[in-house]
């Protein structure tokens, strides 16, 4: 499974726009559970450092931030698609800007999509962070949650996106 990344490029279709580096390897976290998304992270090791002008990003060692009612911003190319069985996928950067909520909270999200009984009750660890979007109702936003299997634009459905601060001791 050999890929390439690409550093500084917010629009997938600029191909002659960003850094492209070769991927030396990659190593799945240990203890990921494809059925669960629990613990779901990957590092990438590249064959050399970038030459774009970025900033490293400053990985959050404070396990009780952010806090519950906190602003967080959720970025990605995922899917627009509100409907289930519909997939399209941005080729522009998103993000959405969401209100962080208890996992306690978010345990207690349920309700009917697509005719089907949908729950979160055991299905959120402390390697997660549950957020919503206060917006819901008053106009789509282009974005999924990390993981894509709830969709944003379902009212009753919290949203579950990784808690990067759980993994600082295996990046160690």
């Amino acid at each position: 499974d050999k890929f390439k990344v690409v550093v500084y490029r917010h629009n997938l279709n600029q191909i002659f726009k960003g850094d492209v580096i070769d991927v030396s390897f990659q190593v799945t976290h240990p203890w990921y559970n494809r059925r669960t998304t629990n613990n779901d992270f990957n590092l990438v090791f590249l064959t050399r450092p970038t030459n774009a002008d970025v900033k490293p990003v400053k990985l959050n060692s404070d396990s009780s931030v952010p806090h519950a009612g906190d602003l967080v911003t959720v970025m990605g190319w995922g899917d627009t698609a509100a409907a289930d069985n519909l997939q399209r996928l941005s080729a522009v950067l998103q993000d959405v800007d969401l209100n962080v909520i208890s996992n306690e909270k978010c345990q207690e999200s349920r309700g009917f999509y697509n005719g089907w009984f949908q729950s979160y009750d055991g299905a959120i660890s402390s390697s997660m962070i549950c957020a919503k979007d206060d917006h819901e109702g008053k106009g789509l936003h282009p974005t999924r949650d990390l993981h894509g299997d709830l969709n944003l634009h379902q009212p009753f459905f919290l949203k579950t996106l990784v808690r990067v601060i759980v993994v600082v001791p295996w990046l160690s």
